[in-house]
């Protein structure tokens, strides 16, 4: 019990976020009308008329201001509150045919709404609220436009309606009226006695349990609806007391989903010029045909999903008169043919259709059918019928279209002369588990050689020898559906057998493509093929054989296995489909369902994609050169070579500054583990006051004036490499032996510096020193000369901020001299605290 209440809960849970998105948009394939944010459009097809879809999410009061089409359809708004509901609410100067309101708010509804819509056939009001349901008759009473005006009022909870509400003057003719869901409880056929142009009434889904005690007839009436209400035998009487009818000139009637049981002298007698009755899904237990008897111009009759028995449940006698159009379908008839005829009902049976579908008839039999002599049509699908007898239906000379398919348990046996009836056009055997091999069947078509349609899916063909000859007697068959039989081959033998045959189809049988393949000359006469879903490829430039495509119109060969490579077939099938505004063509034969179902089968990467989709021409498809993979490497090596060889003269330099640190890291790694090896080691003593980077134009000035002042002067030892470079080693390691020592870096600093790569790479360097040793070693720059800022990298002018300088002065004794002499006696003294 707790599972199925968890399972109820879920579906409730379900259909409440379906309703809620569904409220949110009635059309989510439509785009939103051009100056329009509240409304969207969807244009309808051959027609200048448009759709529109406006939504007030709750809060928004008109649309008076929004942007709409001038001609339109159907106009739908939703969840809005309308405070006056008028023609003020409406856009000017719009034409509209269809007025749909849903979900609004109406606090009052102006007569003049719609006065200025005189195209307005259909108006109706959902699920609303409003305070006085007659101004919505006012509003229609004031329309202008002489139509025939069909109002739906539906889930508005008209418990107290009166004849006062439902009032139309004017021009407009109010001919249909639908007042579904609105919780009536007995239909008070006085509150419609204006509505005296009223043909069609809908009273769907209310709680009407029987009609009133007022003797108003609803003359004019065409056709009422009652579905799902609770009527039952007791109350349903459309008569009144003195025989005569509440709806005199109704002609159909549909009473579905309400609790009739059992139909009564009382209940339909006087509806004599009802046309169609149907009283679907009821309680219905016993039918006796003497209640309906009197009904003369009754020709439908539909009591599908009722409770009715073969024997017990039914009452023959005559029918009505001209009834022709029984439906006993879903019922409880079985294990015989309903009981439909009695000794003195032969001479009034015009019955001609017969539904029998879905009951538990396993014996046909002539014993309670024999009366139906002018029986045309015989539906007999999803019973128990095993066995198919001699004669089974030689009681019914007129029979032309029978329906046997979709047995429960399948048709064991079928004999010669089951189907004896010369008259037989169509017949339906699909699903029924028959099969058909060697000689077992060869004659059950021979008493009926006129059948034109042959239905015969769902069964299995073993030999299509024997299917042919089972099928050769129908020398008029027009229309044969084989789909599901296990077919392996083409059956070449039925177009060239049948010159009649006008549609075939095959689908979703194993048919290959090698089966096509036939050198055999031959007619056909065959129109429409469908032959989807087989294991067709289309290799060899053959879409179907030549002989059956000079008559076919009409084809279907999606779901089979389309090469999608560079096959040349593949290509030339493709060019083959012509696509154009009627409609896509093979040669001259149109193509069914183009393009969904046609899809690539083969290579694997194009599995899945739309046929349509698949474009390839001859450059498309010329093989690639074999080498191109040899040359694509090649020129990979010697891409990245390049790149290598790029970065390593750039940035040469650092590469020969890494390799001396990781050099100078192994031999002290050496000189760790074996101190024999110690020699090997640079002294790593600080043996120079300060390294000296400079440019070699400016060589001159620092072995002379510089170097005389800093060390015969301050008595400070610098490297100078013009004179100190040392000879033997490499140059590289040369330069960093001889900054890692020193103690301090001096840079001369003069326009020529600028210019030179590898004092930029120096500095670099000593920059670097100088963060490892945490500023130990620092940096002073000695300026030359007024330097040309504008030709100046940022990194200098940085450089030339956060570091310390001195400007160098040619005057000895001068100021500016004694100023720079200090702040280099400055920086160098640091160093030996």
């Amino acid at each position: 019990m707790d599972k199925f209440v968890c399972i109820c809960g879920i579906l409730l849970i379900v259909l409440i976020l379906v309703t809620e998105i569904s409220g949110k948009s009635d059309c989510q394939r439509c785009s939103q009308c051009p100056g329009s944010s509240l409304c969207k459009c969807e244009k309808q097809r051959k027609t200048s008329y448009t759709n529109v879809y406006c939504n007030g999410e709750g809060n928004h009061r008109t649309i008076r201001h929004e942007r709409l089409p001038d001609s339109i359809h159907r106009l739908y708004v939703s969840n809005f509150i309308f405070q006056n509901l008028s023609m003020e609410t409406f856009p000017v100067a719009v034409n509209i045919k269809k007025f749909y309101s849903k979900k609004n708010d109406i606090w009052n509804m102006d007569n003049n709404t719609f006065l200025s819509f005189p195209s307005l056939n259909e108006v109706s009001i959902s699920d609303c609220t409003i305070q006085n349901i007659t101004q919505i008759f006012d509003a229609i009473s004031s329309m202008t436009g002489r139509v025939n005006l069909t109002l739906s009022i539906n889930g508005m909870r008209l418990l107290t309606l009166t004849n006062k509400h439902l009032k139309v003057s004017g021009k407009a003719i109010l001919t249909n009226l639908t007042l579904d869901r609105n919780d009536i409880s007995v239909l008070n056929t006085t509150l419609f006695a204006q509505l005296n142009r009223l043909q069609h009434l809908s009273v769907v889904r209310n709680s009407i349990s029987g009609f009133s005690t007022s003797k108003t007839q609803l003359k004019g009436l065409k056709s009422l609806d009652l579905q799902r209400n609770r009527l039952n035998d007791r109350t349903a009487s459309f008569c009144f007391e003195n025989g005569t009818s509440i709806f005199p000139d109704l002609l159909l009637l549909n009473v579905r989903y309400n609790r009739i049981s059992n139909i009564k002298d009382a209940t339909f007698f006087c509806l004599h010029r009802l046309e169609t009755l149907d009283l679907t899904h009821n309680d219905i237990i016993d039918l006796d045909f003497s209640s309906i008897e009197c009904l003369s111009s009754l020709r439908h009759l539909i009591l599908k999903h009722n409770w009715v028995k073969s024997s017990s449940g039914i009452t023959p006698v005559n029918f009505p008169p001209n009834l022709n159009h029984l439906d006993l379908s879903a019922n409880q008839l079985g294990p015989y043919m309903p009981k439909l005829c009695s000794n003195n009902s032969m001479a009034r049976n015009n019955l001609t259709r017969l539904n029998l579908n879905n009951n538990f008839i396993a014996k046909i039999t002539s014993i309670y059918t024999k009366c139906l002599v002018k029986l045309k049509e015989l539906y007999l699908s999803k019973n128990a019928i095993e066995t198919l007898e001699d004669n089974a239906f030689a009681h019914l000379p007129n029979l032309r279209v029978l329906h046997i398919d979709s047995q429960k348990f399948g048709i064991r046996l079928i004999t010669d002369y089951a189907f004896n009836n010369s008259l037989l056009k169509k017949l339906n055997l699909k699903n029924n588990f028959v099969l058909v091999s060697e000689s077992k069947l060869e004659n059950i078509f021979v008493p009926c050689p006129h059948v034109s349609t042959l239905h015969f899916s769902d069964n299995h063909v073993k030999d299509i020898t024997a299917l042919m000859d089972m099928i050769t007697p129908l020398k008029g068959l027009t229309e044969l559906t084989l789909r599901r039989v296990g077919l392996k081959e083409f059956p070449f033998e039925i177009f060239s057998r049948f010159q009649t045959l006008k549609k075939i189809s095959l689908d979703q049988n194993n048919i290959m493509s090698k089966s096509l393949l036939s050198s055999l000359q031959f007619s056909s006469s065959v129109r429409y093929l469908s032959i989807s879903y087989n294991r067709l490829q289309f290799w060899h430039k053959l879409l179907i054989p030549q002989p059956i495509m000079s008559s076919l119109r009409k084809l279907y060969i999606g779901h089979n296995w389309f090469d999608c490579s560079c096959n040349e077939s593949s290509r030339w099938l493709r060019n083959q489909i012509k696509e154009i505004p009627s409609g896509t063509f093979f040669q001259n034969v149109r193509l069914i369902n183009w393009p969904d179902r046609y899809k690539c089968h083969f290579p694997e990467s194009m599995t899945g994609t739309l046929l349509k989709n698949y474009r390839r021409t001859e450059d498309d498809c010329k093989l690639p050169n074999k080498l191109i993979p040899v040359y694509i490497s090649i020129a990979c090596t010697l891409f990245v070579i390049s790149v290598i060889a790029a970065v390593a003269i750039w940035k040469r330099w650092y590469i020969l500054y890494y390799l001396h640190k990781i050099k100078k890291g192994c031999n002290r790694k050496m000189a760790t583990t074996n101190p024999e090896l110690t020699h090997l080691l640079n002294h790593d003593g600080e043996t120079y006051d300060a390294y000296v980077i400079y440019s070699e134009n400016d060589c001159g000035f620092v072995v002379g004036d510089f170097r005389k002042l800093v060390e015969e002067q301050l008595n400070f030892k610098l490297h100078i490499w013009d004179r100190d470079g040392s000879i033997g080693n490499a140059r590289s390691d040369s330069y960093f032996d001889a900054m890692e020592a020193s103690r301090h870096v001096l840079i001369i600093v003069s326009d020529n510096i600028f210019k030179d790569s590898w004092c930029e790479f120096q500095i670099n360097i000593a920059l670097m020193r100088n963060v490892e040793t945490d500023g130990r070693k620092k940096i002073f720059l000695v300026i030359l000369s007024n330097l040309n800022v504008e030709s100046m990298k940022k990194s200098w002018c940085s450089l030339l901020a956060k570091t310390s300088s001195g400007k160098w002065c040619e005057t000895e004794n001068g100021i500016r001299r004694k100023v720079f002499v200090e702040d280099l006696k400055s920086t160098l003294f640091n160093c030996n605290l």
